[in-house]
């Protein structure tokens, strides 16, 4: 037996593959410091020779060899926890699957995880249905976040035809929407290693000032390309058509506003890892006006992300105009504070627990 990575003697099985010490620390460096690295041959990346004394020759295809072994960023934990891996025995344990939140959850159960608010660790989640490339750790575990909707068949029947939902079932469709988008978006901070070592009161202040915008931004890039409809969800969407038979239940400014940023995001050709990375980074910004635990650690945890953009996109510009795209969204949220204040006054509606602590606060704050 040898180092599935190098070929030397192995110590045991390290994150999910037979390695020896050396590239099973290599490994942990890479993701604890979310390195990110580039191949020493540019003309023909991801050939390098990573076998015996030439694996420190290149870092990057070293990188990507301890990804096709299948060594798994997400098994290890952060400092002070114990070592997630196998090493004991050739044998290694499955893997958790992570816990849905329930319904009865509100955000209070940040406080009663230990996972998340004690030792920060990388929950494991299902794979992706769409694999994006991995080319650093960062990236990987964003892959691993990733949930796009399923791609929805086109209408039974032309919209002209179509008969008009009431306004009760569009009040249930994005209420129900955004009820499901507000626990992804708790999954997916919990997720980010650099949200969970934050302060327990920042992470929630993150939560409660961007969870609108979030969901915004989620529902904007479900709908892309555009087509006429606004998608909330697998199973629920809104077609322009139809604007001014729902204007009592989702505003035509609302609505008007949302198709704009959809064409704009349409336009911009918004690739899904671009998304993911400008998800986390919307969601880590700190604003001047509001009283953080840490303020620096937020902004490290968001820098982290903006490196990567800046490698993503490789033009300056287009990341620019890419997290421009956050001041829209700001703007979009007060129209979905003025949405959520209608519903709740108009109907019997109850949110879950979890959402309804984020619109007591957003009702409470306009934001």
């Amino acid at each position: 037996m040898e180092c599935s990575i190098c070929g030397a003697p192995p110590s045991g099985v390290h994150y999910g593959a037979t390695t020896c010490e050396a590239c099973k620390a290599f490994f942990k460096r890479t993701v604890h410091s979310c390195l990110t690295y580039s191949c020493i041959r540019p003309g023909n990346p991801g050939q390098c020779p990573v076998h015996g004394n030439r694996r420190r020759q290149c870092a990057a295809c070293r990188w990507r060899r301890c990804l096709t072994v299948g060594m798994r960023p997400e098994l290890i934990r952060s400092s002070g926890t114990a070592a997630a891996d196998a090493s004991a025995t050739a044998n290694p344990q499955p893997l958790e699957q992570p816990q849905p939140v329930q319904e009865d959850q509100s955000l209070g159960f940040l406080n009663h995880d230990p996972k998340l608010a004690d030792t920060g660790l990388f929950q494991p989640l299902v794979e992706p249905r769409h694999q994006l490339k991995a080319d650093s750790p960062l990236l990987y575990r964003l892959q691993q976040l990733d949930s796009p909707l399923d791609q929805l068949p086109p209408p039974s029947e032309p919209v002209e035809t179509q008969p008009p939902l009431s306004s009760e079932e569009i009040t249930a469709g994005v209420s129900q929407a955004n009820e499901n988008l507000v626990q992804n978006l708790v999954s997916f901070a919990k997720g980010l290693p650099e949200f969970s070592s934050l302060p327990m009161s920042d992470k929630k202040l993150l939560l409660q000032h961007h969870w609108l915008g979030l969901n915004v931004w989620e529902i904007s890039n479900n709908s892309v390309p555009y087509n006429g409809y606004i998608r909330f969800s697998d199973t629920f969407r809104l077609h322009e058509s139809h604007s001014s038979q729902h204007s009592r239940s989702f505003s035509s400014r609302a609505g008007q506003q949302m198709r704009t940023f959809i064409r704009r995001l349409t336009s911009l050709q918004v690739t899904r890892l671009e998304f993911l990375l400008l998800k986390a980074i919307f969601l880590l910004d700190a604003d001047a006006q509001t009283e953080w635990s840490n303020r620096e650690a937020i902004d490290a945890a968001q820098n982290c992300y903006l490196v990567e953009l800046a490698k993503v996109c490789g033009d300056p510009t287009r990341k620019s105009t890419l997290l421009m795209l956050f001041g829209t969204l700001s703007a979009m949220k007060i129209h979905s504070v003025g949405f959520w204040a209608s519903v709740i006054e108009r109907t019997k509606y109850l949110p879950q627990p979890l959402l309804s602590e984020m619109l007591e606060f957003s009702l409470a704050t306009g934001v």
